[in-house]
This record gives structure tokens, C-alpha cells and sequence, in this order.
């Protein structure tokens, strides 16, 4: 969903900064380009996928995929933005996952403090940020022996701040089994 967002930014002439750290950059500028060729990432020639970045490079605005992979702290996400911004012009800068921003994912004030950074970053540099933030584990049914329940906004990790900052919250539930 968020490289959908990304790619029609892109398409709009926009630049954006996608990173996803959970993933090397070669991968998510694969999935990347699958959007843009609107093509499956799994029915991909071997080609398609080596000439991937190349492909995202080509677009007609700036589209760039972070390079590196692991824990990225928010000083060095803010550096990033700061000179994709000043030097690509980027509008949007797109981050999944949270988790991979913090050190301690279980400390509240550790999340809360990293989603108003997030926050704080897009706001400095003038650019619409999607930061994606994944549910905590729950209890995967309702309780009342109904079977599997619906994500609530409680279930997300730093939800307080989440509901504070947000301009738009979409939280994707899997259907029932």
C-alpha cells in the first residue's frame, strides 16, 4: 500500500524517498517497480528485477530507495530527508516500518518518541511523511468464542501518539479465515 502511495507521487510528478529497512534496497526497489510496471513482483523477469532501480531512476522525478538495510536511527533518517529534499526535491518520504526506528519497541515513551520525530522531520523539511507502525501482539480472538477480532487502534504500538499526530489513519485488517 505505501509503495502504491509512493508510486502515484511519483507518477504525479512529485519525488519520494521510500525506506524500508526490514528489506535490502535491491528488494524494495523490485517490489517498487512492480507497481510502476504493474506487473506482479513474482512474474518478473530475472532482467526486470536486475534493472529494477535503473527502472525507478528512470521515472521522470525523483523516486529514491533508501540504501541500506537494519535499524535506522531518526538523526540519520532526518540527514536523509534533510538532502533528498534540499537536493532531489522530495515531497513525500515514506518509512515502514516503526519498529525499525527504535531501540526499545516495548517502551511507550521509546515509541511515542520516535513517531513524534518522525513527525517533527516531515515538518522541518516540508514533506508529507507515511510512516507505517505494526500492530503489537494481541489476543487473536474476541473473547467471546466468536472467533478471530478486528485490529483496533489500540493494537498499534505508540497508538496514543499515533492518534495525536495523524493526519489519516488506515489499518489493515486480513480477513477472516
Amino acid at each position: 500500500l505505501q509503495l502504491t502511495m509512493c508510486t502515484n507521487q511519483v507518477r504525479g510528478g512529485k519525488g519520494v524517498l521510500v525506506c524500508s529497512p526490514e528489506l535490502s534496497p535491491e528488494a524494495v526497489a523490485i517490489r517498487w517497480c512492480s507497481q510502476i510496471i504493474g506487473k506482479s513482483f513474482h512474474l518478473m523477469s530475472s532482467t526486470e528485477k536486475r534493472d529494477a532501480l535503473t527502472t525507478i531512476g528512470n521515472m521522470k522525478t525523483s523516486a529514491l530507495v533508501v540504501p541500506r538495510q537494519g535499524t535506522i536511527t531518526v538523526e540519520e533518517l532526518s540527514g536523509m530527508v534533510e538532502f533528498c529534499a534540499r537536493r532531489y526535491g522530495i515531497t513525500m518520504v515514506s518509512f515502514d516500518h516503526l519498529d525499525f526506528m527504535l531501540h526499545d519497541i516495548n517502551d511507550l515513551r521509546t515509541i511515542d518518541n520516535g513517531i513524534l520525530a518522525f513527525n517533527n522531520l516531515c515538518a522541518k523539511f516540508a514533506v508529507h511523511g507515511v510512516l507505517g507502525v505494526h500492530p503489537k501482539s494481541i489476543n487473536s480472538h474476541d473473547g467471546k468464542g466468536k472467533g478471530p477480532r478486528k485490529i483496533r487502534m489500540g493494537d498499534l504500538r505508540g497508538s496514543s501518539k499515533i492518534k495525536q499526530l495523524a493526519h489519516n489513519i488506515l489499518v489493515l485488517d486480513p480477513p477472516d479465515q
